[in-house]
């Protein structure tokens, strides 16, 4: 079987090709930066995974400032806990219309909001960042605000269903729904948002599956609501809709766990920016403290020298000096040139 000497260039050349930017490692928080894209990390011997990288960025999340990584981190966990208990108290007040969950949903969707208006905070780009049209710009932010904020409206509304009774009951349920509908699809918006905050963060299989999980999740969330809307008027006639709805709602169920799944590897990845950020922090702070006690340590040095050389005796005091060129020294003389050497000895007397 003949190779393809491109695809064998390629090979070897992903085999070279160093890791330029922080990365974590996905078992145990390592930083592979430096270390080849076909290796495995040095810390627990977990293979690096290949990650694709977009060319939409010149920076990364990891050089953002603290602050801003501190804020998103807390926003994408509220949203992580918010949306865990959001969809199963949804499905739980449309079967029993119960009060104690319909005020369970408020607080999920007041949660999960608060946590879409944190992580949808306006990044900090550093002085290289190329422009991005989605992350520096305030529509898709401001579109995600106002289409999640449905979701407490869907809470009020169930309680109001919940305590109604006759049709204001039945017109809040309605109102419920096609709030959840316009809710749901508000989520375009915000996903846009997190998929490229993952392209910045160098995750572009991330971004993938939060972009997989929208679609599943809008697809799967209308059908399934516009099977209650249907199951408002009962009727033999809906069975094969309810039916579908339930499959639509268990594909709904497994998009949310692969969002949320997602939203908890985006908090990880902005948590282990801000401890890698502090720990080049505390490492720069100990190398300039050491660096500015070697330079206090040479200054006492050079000091201590120049006292020295300040109290030394002349050289013609010291016991050990040598006598200066052209003086007398044991009834001869040194030279005064680098001519022939005179005798340190007389010669001789001449015999008869």
């Amino acid at each position: 079987m003949a190779i393809d000497p491109r695809e064998l260039k390629r090979s070897r050349a992903a085999m070279f090709e160093l890791i330029s930017d922080d990365r974590p490692c996905g078992h145990c928080g390592y930083n592979l930066k430096g270390l080849p894209t076909s290796g495995a990390c040095p810390e627990c011997g977990a293979p690096i995974q290949a990650r694709g990288r977009s060319r939409r960025f010149t920076d990364n999340l990891a050089d953002a400032p603290r602050f801003y990584l501190k804020t998103l981190a807390a926003g994408l966990s509220l949203m992580a806990a918010g949306a865990l208990a959001l969809g199963p108290l949804f499905l739980m007040c449309a079967r029993t219309l119960r009060l104690d969950y319909a005020i369970a949903l408020c607080a999920a969707a007041g949660i999960w909001w608060v946590g879409v208006v944190i992580a949808t905070t306006r990044r900090r780009p550093g002085e290289n960042s190329l422009r991005d049209a989605v992350l520096d710009s305030a529509w898709p932010a401001w579109s995600a605000r106002v289409a999640q904020l449905l979701w407490p409206a869907v809470g009020v509304a169930w309680v109001l269903a919940s305590r109604l009774t006759g049709p204001p009951g039945q017109h809040a349920e309605l109102a419920a729904l096609c709030l959840a509908l316009a809710g749901i699809a508000g989520l375009a918006p915000l996903t846009l948002f997190l998929a490229s905050l993952a392209d910045w963060a160098g995750d572009s299989s991330l971004a993938d599956r939060f972009r997989l999980s929208l679609s599943v999740t809008i697809l799967c969330g209308l059908l399934m609501v516009l099977a209650l809307l249907l199951g408002l008027f009962s009727g033999t006639v809906l069975q094969s809709v309810v039916l579908a709805a339930g499959f639509a709602g268990l594909l709904l169920l497994l998009a949310q766990g692969v969002f949320l799944w997602g939203l908890f590897q985006l908090a990880g990845l902005a948590s282990w920016a801000v401890r890698n950020a502090a720990t080049a922090a505390e490492t720069g702070r100990r190398s300039r403290e050491r660096e500015h006690e070697r330079l206090e340590e040479m200054g006492a040095r050079t000091s201590t020298a120049a006292m020295l050389r300040e109290h030394a005796p002349p050289p013609a005091a010291r016991p050990d000096a040598l006598p200066p060129v052209g003086s007398a020294f044991g009834g001869a003389t040194l030279p005064a040139s680098d001519g022939d050497p005179y005798p340190l000895e007389p010669e001789p007397p001449a015999r008869a």
